[in-house]
Parts: structure tokens; C-alpha cells; sequence
């Protein structure tokens, strides 16, 4: 697999308001075949769905460090 390194990284005229960043992850090929079929049959955009588990995920070890 190779990655185009030429395309231009974006960059926002003004950077105050960014609350966001885009991250480049490695997933099973299959896992993200299913994952794709899902996202488009429940018309759900990917990146909201990767943003929810991924917060699910910090908030629970949050969570089990404070009844520690």
C-alpha cells in the first residue's frame, strides 16, 4: 500500500475555530469492508461513527481511573 505524500495538508484561514483534526488510522481490510456496508445502509457518515466509539472508549478508562 503507498500513500500520496503530494497532496497539500490543509490549512484553515483562521485556526481559532478549528475543533477538529483529520488522523490517518489502519484498519482491517474486511472489518472496514462491514464497517462501510453499515455506515452507508444506516446513512451514517464514518467519521461520526469512529468519533463516538473513540470518545466511548477515552470515557470509559476515565471513568475507571476515578473509582480507582
Amino acid at each position: 500500500m503507498t500513500t500520496n505524500h503530494s497532496r497539500k495538508q490543509y490549512q484553515p484561514e483562521d485556526e481559532s475555530n478549528v475543533t477538529k483534526e483529520r488522523v490517518c488510522l489502519t484498519i482491517d481490510k474486511e472489518l472496514y469492508k462491514q464497517f462501510r456496508q453499515v455506515s452507508d445502509k444506516y446513512m451514517q457518515p464514518k467519521s461520526a461513527i469512529v468519533e463516538n466509539a473513540i470518545h466511548r472508549y477515552v470515557q470509559s478508562k476515565i471513568w475507571e481511573t476515578d473509582i480507582l
